[in-house]
């Protein structure tokens, strides 16, 4: 059973069916959107799909507010222009596709990848604003495709298997898609693939247009930058700012450019935030408040040998925003690069550390 709105279809739940046909009250109704038709579905319900009448999608839209502490549940797929997840929690069983999309609430569509038969959920949203909640999914893509530039701001929670940032139309430095992780976000997948151009920002230090300070933290297995600029830098007094990363792309090789800023970490060979939690407490690198202490303020941790690709390079400083050289790596003012035992691959029987280097240039012999 399918229903096709053209024009505005809002509704209150109660528990059951947003939608359905009189001799199927037990079965949710697919709803189709004609250009610029919107949904708006309040309270606890269930419907079948949100998508776009006719395959378009201009100025479709729908807001789904299940409300504090209650559901609802989209048993299909959702396919509109611009959708809005009000307070609340919205479960998706099947894809949601939109150029827009709003989060104040919760948003699932995520499966078990490891039941057989199963397959895997993406959300892909050109623009995407979190302002809270909490998102999950298998695969979450996010920016234009081959087109002008988008801006993503995460502001929550975000647990996903895969992020990956698209290609927008231009490959220079810092012209791509850009996501912002802050607002003490923690955003945490078992890859994050960025794209040429784009640009990763975990916290802010308040000189942008906001003009407020924030922390974050992107917590990942597997990191391929593909040419992207990640910059970490919050202010002094927040807990830090850290993207931790198990693994970096190809070889543990980190193909991007990083600026470590203030109150800010790069930790690499990393299982989690809760590890490199316990490493700055047992070696006196963190304050009472969570913050970094600004004499190494800004920190490179690497716990597992790693190669710098041809062309990009780190750049450290504890007072203030730094631009990553080209080949170098850069330690400015209360910075400081930390190297552990195992970045070398542990020790031998007689006490000698096994590699002969922790951090390499690429195809560099030293």
């Amino acid at each position: 059973t399918s229903v096709t709105v053209d024009g505005t279809l809002a509704l209150n739940g109660t528990g059951g069916n947003f939608v359905y046909a009189e001799n199927t009250p037990d079965a949710p109704a697919e709803v189709s959107v004609k250009d610029n038709g919107a949904v708006n579905l309040t309270g606890n319900g269930t419907v079948g799909s949100l998508t776009n009448a006719g395959g378009t999608a201009t100025g479709t839209s729908a807001i789904l507010t299940a409300g504090q502490g209650a559901t609802q549940t989209v048993q299909g797929e959702i396919k509109l222009d611009k959708v809005t997840i009000g307070t609340g929690t919205v479960n998706v069983a099947k894809n949601v596709s939109t150029n827009t999309l709003t989060l104040d609430g919760n948003l699932s569509n995520a499966v078990d990848t490891s039941v057989a038969g199963s397959t895997a959920n993406s959300i892909t949203a050109t623009t995407l604003t979190q302002n809270g909640g909490t998102l999950v999914t298998n695969n979450l893509t996010l920016g234009a495709s081959g087109g002008t530039s988008t801006t993503s701001e995460l502001k929550g929670v975000v647990t996903a298997d895969s992020i990956t940032i698209q290609q927008a139309s231009s490959t220079a430095a810092g012209q791509g898609n850009v996501v912002h992780i802050i607002n003490d976000s923690l955003v945490a997948a078992d890859k994050f693939t960025a794209a040429s151009g784009s640009v990763i920002n975990v916290g802010t230090d308040g000189d942008g247009d906001s003009g407020t300070s924030s922390t974050g933290t992107l917590d990942v297995g597997s990191l391929v930058l593909n040419g992207a600029t990640l910059t970490i830098d919050p202010i002094y007094g927040l807990d830090y700012a850290a993207t931790i990363v198990n693994n970096l792309s190809q070889n543990n090789t980190l193909d991007g450019s990083v600026n470590i800023g203030q109150n800010s970490i790069l930790a690499v060979g990393f299982e989690d935030r809760a590890e490199l939690d316990q490493f700055l407490s047992e070696n006196k690198l963190l304050g009472a408040n969570g913050s970094l202490q600004a004499q190494y303020g800004s920190l490179l941790i690497v716990n597992d040998t790693m190669t710098i690709a041809d062309n990009y390079g780190v750049a450290l400083d504890g007072t203030k925003t730094p631009t990553a050289a080209t080949d170098a790596i850069t330690v400015n003012s209360g910075a400081a690069i930390v190297v552990t035992e195992d970045a070398f691959g542990g020790r031998d029987g007689n006490g000698e550390l096994n590699g002969s280097y922790a951090i390499k240039f690429e195809n560099s012999d030293n």
